[in-house]
């Protein structure tokens, strides 16, 4: 009798035992595994410290599916490919590492609540920086300060790239001294533009000319330093036409081998009297240098160098057949070394000659200066109705 109270006693311990291992799964023993529909919670083969896994060699893994999305060990918490972690009561932002893109990265998804992720400091969470429900994903770096304008963002307009401070300028600070804009590539003329209200600017890089455009006024209002003007005696160089300006002259061409000396005039004043061949600018030239030579009337009490000269001249009828035009510049009725060209043959057929000439070492010219071209030939007379002579002087300060 008492064997047989042992065995059914034993039997019952052993289908308890059975029942509990069907029913819960195997004990917290190393490299066993509790499963509920299909999840799961693994230790690894020394997991002496049960389901926690507090070792600092022990590496915990929960499963989904049978799929190891997450790992645990010591300092680190790994999610794997395609495991979003999720933020918000709806789900509205996520983080994860996509195996969709090329190659795989890591991919942050806002929400439409705001379609923006700010940066602040931990302190300043609980402030409101009342940042406007974007258009497009915008990330946004808040300042040390709580003020709600302190937002520097970043975002892609869907049609090009967009910096916007809240508050302030955006302000460069590179260490190598640099700001580049443009990668080299080929047949690009690459262009910093100045988005007005009324009225826009360009300043752009023009590669085939190489040379700087500038649309839109330009206005010294200091002296104006250029270096290198050396440049200018190379055929393929120039200097960028925004530090320069110019001084326009026109009138009435010489008389049968008498120089005679245009005039200064307004550059801005283009209608009618002074278009070329204008009534103005017939009126603009005398054979005696003083009854024509005048202060730049743009710019009249400043001092300047003359970089360069380019002239036209247009004389008509049957004894305009064979001279070329001489121009030169004069300064208080001296010419001004380096500042005469000297135009091709006329053909007496109204086709204007040109001419022009730089200066790698100009002289300065005196505040103040009485300037005058003057306009000499052999024998032509280019002193009738139609005979047209222009020049600009191009300068720098």
């Amino acid at each position: 009798m008492q064997k047989l109270i042992v065995c059914v006693a034993g039997l019952a311990v052993a289908l308890t035992g059975i029942y509990l291992y069907a029913a819960v799964g195997p004990g917290p023993y190393p490299g066993q595994r509790l499963n509920r529909s299909g999840s799961g919670f693994v230790c690894d083969a020394d997991c002496d410290t049960g389901w926690e896994c507090g070792d600092t060699d022990d590496v915990c893994t929960y499963e989904t599916n049978s799929t190891a999305d997450f790992a645990f060990a010591d300092n680190e918490m790994v999610c794997k490919d395609a495991v979003a972690l999720k933020f918000g009561t709806g789900e509205d932002d996520s983080i994860q590492y996509s195996a969709v893109q090329t190659p795989d990265a890591m991919v942050i998804g806002v929400g439409t609540d705001s379609r923006a992720v700010i940066v602040c400091e931990e302190a300043d969470k609980g402030t409101d920086f009342a940042l406007a429900q974007q258009t497009n994903p915008t990330f946004c770096v808040h300042s040390a300060a709580t003020t709600a304008a302190h937002l520097s963002c970043m975002t892609h307009d869907q049609t090009d790239m967009v910096l916007e401070s809240k508050t302030g300028d955006i302000v460069a600070k590179p260490a190598g001294n640099d700001f580049t804009i443009g990668t080299g590539a080929a047949g690009i003329d690459y262009a910093l533009k100045i988005n007005g209200e009324d009225s826009d600017a360009i300043l752009q890089w023009m590669e085939d000319e190489q040379r700087l455009d500038l649309t839109g006024a330009f206005k010294v209002s200091s002296t104006v330093e250029v270096t290198g003007i050396s440049t200018l005696a190379a055929a393929s160089s120039t200097v960028p036409a925004f530090l320069l300006d110019r001084i326009r002259f026109c009138g009435n061409g010489p008389d049968n081998g008498a120089e005679t000396y245009v005039s200064p005039v307004p550059y801005d004043d283009t209608e009618a009297d002074y278009i070329s061949g204008g009534a103005g600018c017939d009126g603009e030239d005398d054979t005696t240098i003083g009854n024509a030579d005048d202060k730049w009337p743009d710019l009249p009490n400043v001092a300047f160098k003359a970089v360069g000269m380019v002239c036209t001249a247009v004389c008509t009828g049957a004894t305009a057949a064979n001279d070329a035009i001489v121009f030169k510049l004069y300064d208080d009725t001296a010419a001004v070394t380096g500042m005469t060209c000297t135009t091709a043959e006329l053909g007496g057929d109204g086709v204007a000659a040109q001419c022009s000439v730089t200066d790698t070492t100009p002289e300065t010219i005196a505040a103040g200066s009485l300037l005058a071209v003057g306009i000499d030939d052999t024998n032509d007379d280019c002193n009738d109705a139609g005979d047209d002579f222009d020049c600009y002087v191009f300068t720098t300060f």
